[in-house]
């Protein structure tokens, strides 16, 4: 089934700043989109309304047609869109797995063998049973990857997800990636997503009007 998210005249005002101002954008299925600009230009902003971390002052999301009530994060993964954010939001004393298992309903073993899946998918190698605090950035990153993508979202927001990565690292990573996340030289991806994409930084860039804020993004 394709999936479709549409933003209808977006904005989202802060005191004496106006971060998104009437922003309108349709993604769909099999296309890589991204979110380019200047630092302050709204980026953040608009990637977090999406992934209901903030909720716009105005304007409507839809997904497949049905009108999105996006108050939290968990609205957005109960309506199957996923965030890797560029900071991590891990608990550094507990291991990998527990990190991962702790807001699954998933049994541990079945889990586990999804995690494995991925890992092998996108040529991550990481245990799972190490304190996350033992771990680089780059695998913290990572993490952060595998997390979102057990869920399978129907649309994937990536903010920067290979900032941290060294260079083999994200170059491992993105020729699977349903989604590139930055802006990096070489080739493009090769596989067409199944979902819609949306990152601050990759390589299929366009205008998008409403993103001209003047206050961090």
């Amino acid at each position: 089934m394709n999936t479709n998210l549409k933003i209808s005249n977006v904005t989202k005002i802060y005191p004496g700043c106006v971060a998104n101002d009437n922003v309108s954008l349709e993604f769909n299925s099999g296309k890589i989109y991204a979110l380019l600009g200047e630092n302050g230009a709204g980026k953040s902003t608009l990637v977090k309304i999406l992934s209901g971390v903030i909720i716009p002052d105005e304007g409507e999301i839809y997904l497949n047609k049905n009108n999105l009530k996006l108050n939290s994060p968990l609205d957005a993964k109960k309506n199957d869109i996923g965030m890797v954010f560029q900071h991590f939001n891990l608990f550094e004393t507990l291991s990998v797995f527990e990190n991962l298992i702790i807001d699954s309903d998933e049994q541990r073993e079945s889990l586990r063998e999804k995690i494995d899946s991925i890992m092998k998918k996108y040529n991550f190698s990481i245990d799972l049973d190490i304190p996350v605090l033992n771990l680089s950035a780059g695998q913290k990153q990572k993490v952060e990857i595998i997390r979102c993508m057990i869920r399978n979202p129907k649309v994937l927001i990536m903010d920067e997800p290979t900032s941290v990565l060294t260079e083999d690292a994200g170059s491992a990573w993105m020729p699977a990636a349903p989604c590139r996340g930055r802006a990096m030289p070489g080739p493009r991806c090769q596989r067409r997503p199944p979902r819609p994409c949306v990152s601050r930084d990759a390589d299929d860039p366009g205008p998008v009007a409403g993103l001209e804020a003047e206050c961090a993004g």
